[in-house]
């Protein structure tokens, strides 16, 4: 973080209220779309990247973003954060994948499981079931009330 004002602490600090198992459903489907994509099941297979596929026998983008998302669901439905940069050694599994240097059945294997924890998640995650709409509607008006006010 290179600057943050004071609303964007007083946002830092809502993070708890915004934050729940609600954000299951979108880290898993996306998972899901990014393996459709990889596996042929859903388009643009082969459209982008042939010469990833022509290279490593399939498209290894797809493949990282699809770990990726599980990595990343998992680390924010168990902790309520997100690491940016992601830690080790999350970070070097898909650095290796997107070089080619782990195999797609590795790949969809690794996702497999991740699915699964996401799916566990939905209901073992130590998250809300929902965020504090309220809340965090009404510091949104304040925010703005404030910032117009200037």
């Amino acid at each position: 973080m290179v600057h943050c004002d004071s609303l964007g602490s007083e946002l830092r600090a809502l993070t708890p209220s915004i934050i729940s198992r609600r954000v299951q459903d979108s880290f898993l489907g996306y998972l899901q779309a990014q393996k459709q994509r990889l596996t042929g099941e859903r388009g643009q297979k082969r459209i982008h990247r042939p010469e990833l596929e022509e290279m490593y026998g399939f498209d290894t983008k797809y493949a990282m973003h699809m770990i990726r998302l599980g990595f990343q669901g998992v680390e924010l439905l168990t902790t309520g954060c997100l690491s940016l940069p992601m830690r080790e050694p999350a970070r070097c599994f898909l650095l290796d994948v997107r070089r080619g240097k782990v195999g797609e059945q590795e790949c969809l294997t690794r996702a497999g499981e991740l699915e699964q924890a996401l799916t566990d998640l939905a209901t073992t995650s130590p998250l809300p079931e929902e965020p504090d709409e309220v809340r965090v509607e009404e510091w949104v008006l304040d925010a703005y009330r404030r910032r117009w006010a200037l």
